[in-house]
């Protein structure tokens, strides 16, 4: 997929609650790609996982696609 790009990260919060999330990115000029509704596991998180939402990537666009929230966060 030319101009998409992923990128799966870590965030700690300062009382070292940690969650994974996956942030795609559109750097192409000319296309909007259309995310569709699913789920991705990271493995080596130890089942942690993020649900994204169907939604527009438009050109130039960063999303964070994050896990649901939980109180404590």
């Amino acid at each position: 997929m030319v101009g998409l790009s992923f990128k799966a990260c870590t965030v700690v919060n300062a009382s070292g609650g940690a969650q994974a999330v996956l942030v795609a990115q559109n750097a192409n000029e000319l296309h909007l790609w259309r995310m569709q509704k699913g789920r991705v596991v990271f493995e080596s998180q130890l089942g942690g996982d993020v649900w994204c939402a169907a939604s527009n990537l438009e050109s130039g666009f960063t999303r964070g696609l994050l896990r649901a929230h939980r109180s404590g966060w």
